[in-house]
This record gives structure tokens, sequence and C-alpha cells, in this order.
């Protein structure tokens, strides 16, 4: 990210596929993606808290 000169906040989505390919890769790669939108829920509910 730091090559192509933008941050968490410049992203607007991120898209996983589905199959084929080995289950562990598409775990991970979808389970970061929920991770991500999570965090920036929390994070723009937090920023309009404060």
């Amino acid at each position: 990210m730091s090559d192509a000169n933008c941050t968490w906040d410049d992203i607007d989505a991120i898209a996983v596929a589905y199959a084929p390919g080995l289950i562990g890769s598409l775990l991970i790669g979808t389970l970061a993606a929920r991770a991500h939108q999570l965090l920036s829920i929390i994070s723009r509910s937090l920023r309009f808290i404060m």
C-alpha cells in the first residue's frame, strides 16, 4: 500500500474469490475482508461519538 501511496481509508471495497482455490487461502482472504469492514465500522462510530 505504501508503493501505491494509499491508506486503509482510501479503500472502498475488498473483493474475494469464492472458488476455485485452496480452502485455507480463501478462508484467510474472507476473514481479512470481514475484519477490515468491522474495524472500519467501529472506527467511524468512534469518530462520530468523539
